[in-house]
């Protein structure tokens, strides 16, 4: 299931995005490790190295992965 309300992120220039979204996922208690980002509609997994920037304008979903 997706975690949280959706909200606007803005990465700094080559910021990974698990980088990007790591304090916001602890401010909700959760440990990033256990999430997995996905672009929305698609069923594929970004990769943890992937960087945020170039997925500007995307919706990116973060669902648990436990």
């Amino acid at each position: 299931h997706p975690v949280g309300n959706p909200e606007k992120v803005q990465p700094h220039p080559g910021q990974r995005l698990r980088d990007c979204l790591d304090h916001r996922l602890r401010q909700r208690g959760l440990i990033p490790s256990t999430v997995l980002f996905f672009v929305e509609n698609s069923r594929t997994p970004l990769p943890d190295n992937c960087d945020a920037n170039f997925l500007s304008g995307q919706r990116i979903i973060a669902r648990g992965n436990i």
